[in-house]
């Protein structure tokens, strides 16, 4: 699923705000809508993910395991691999 947020949204706002960029109180509330947007849809891919992988896990879990045997295939790539193929 990637890496983990390292900076809260607190932390790019105040970066934002030491910036060489123009301050403006819109533009600080856009950022954070933004940020909030991020985090939301990290959250949503991660629950997402979990679920499609409970799923090849229940219904593929034999292609799953042979997909995985390959080095350098983890759950991440089997995974959308098997849905893309159909069936799940």
């Amino acid at each position: 699923m990637g890496d983990k947020l390292k900076f809260t949204a607190e932390d790019i706002v105040n970066a934002a705000q030491s910036s060489v960029a123009v301050v403006s109180p819109a533009k600080e509330v856009i950022v954070q809508g933004k940020i909030a947007t991020l985090l939301h849809l990290q959250e949503r891919l991660e629950e997402l993910t979990k679920l499609l992988t409970d799923l090849c896990k229940a219904t593929r879990a034999e292609d799953l395991k042979i997909l995985q045997s390959i080095k350098g295939m983890g759950p991440n790539t089997a995974v959308p691999f098997l849905a893309e193929l159909g069936g799940v």
